[in-house]
């Protein structure tokens, strides 16, 4: 749960936004893999759920922004939402696509909802501007601290739940347009509580969720590079027979549903003899 004092003032105050205005709440956790986001984006969906008087479970967690979107727009006043693993999900700039875009215009959009929204993720940069400047209402930034063992490999462990936690917007605006900084003045600095808020049994379906995900995520990249491979094949077997009656590049690659440097790129393979 959330143990320090002035961070549960500064929720409690975003909690209020939202159960007595027409508001929601954007929360973001970020920092290193391994430094305690998930823990701490469970324990924080839990108590907001608590001061909510709804619910909380792992059926609110997403690992995707597809499915976060679809159970949001589903969900009711209230609902919590955590979107936990989003490195991916989350790309910045080029590497966005049209799907990380449509989940970045529902989160800028959603507001009358009046749902809560916890997003895990390394870097609050990879965000999108608009999100950062007007919708995040508290960013924490978790940190890796090493404390001394005796019984480690190198006389040092790493220990989980430091945070810094962050409200003061000009900073905040100011460290995003200068990535990886974060503001030199932070609202708390402690440690996360290291209570549980899953059950035993709460805790193997998140794992297992996760683990459905990641096998769901990579089996599908993996089926779609074959089908991409095969796709080219199919195409550079036609293609010279096209090209012979005319057809341009723009018709091909409207004949094909591919882009035109697709086309090109199978022509200069034909032409090398690859």
């Amino acid at each position: 749960m959330v143990n320090p004092k002035k961070l549960k003032k500064n929720i409690d105050i975003l909690l209020a936004d939202v159960k007595h205005s027409e508001m929601d709440a954007f929360i973001v956790l970020d920092g290193y893999e391994g430094t305690g986001k998930s823990f701490g984006g469970r324990g924080l969906g839990m108590y907001c759920a608590t001061v909510l008087e709804t619910t909380f479970d792992v059926k609110d967690i997403e690992f995707s922004t597809k499915e976060y979107m679809k159970n949001s727009l589903k969900g009711p006043k209230f609902k919590i939402n955590v979107l936990d693993e989003s490195r991916k999900a989350l790309g910045k700039g080029k590497t966005r696509d049209w799907e990380v875009q449509k989940f970045l215009d529902y989160i800028s959009e959603c507001r009358s909802k009046r749902q809560i929204h916890i997003l895990c993720l390394p870097a609050f940069h990879d965000l999108s501007k608009y999100l950062v400047l007007w919708r995040m209402g508290i960013l924490i930034h978790f940190l890796k601290e090493y404390v001394e063992d005796d019984n480690g490999i190198s006389d040092y462990k790493l220990v989980r739940g430091q945070f810094k936690a962050y409200t003061d917007q000009k900073s905040l605006n100011y460290c995003y347009e200068h990535p990886y900084q974060y503001p030199k003045k932070w609202d708390v600095w402690d440690r996360w509580s290291n209570k549980e808020v899953f059950t035993e049994e709460q805790l193997k379906a998140y794992n297992q969720k996760k683990d459905d995900h990641m096998n769901k995520k990579y089996l599908s990249q993996e089926k779609t590079e074959l089908n991409n491979r095969h796709k080219a094949a199919f195409r550079r077997k036609l293609i010279p027979k096209l090209k012979l009656k005319g057809w341009t590049n723009s018709d091909l690659a409207e004949l094909f549903e591919c882009q035109r440097s697709s086309i090109t790129a199978d022509l200069q393979i034909l032409s090398s003899g690859s």
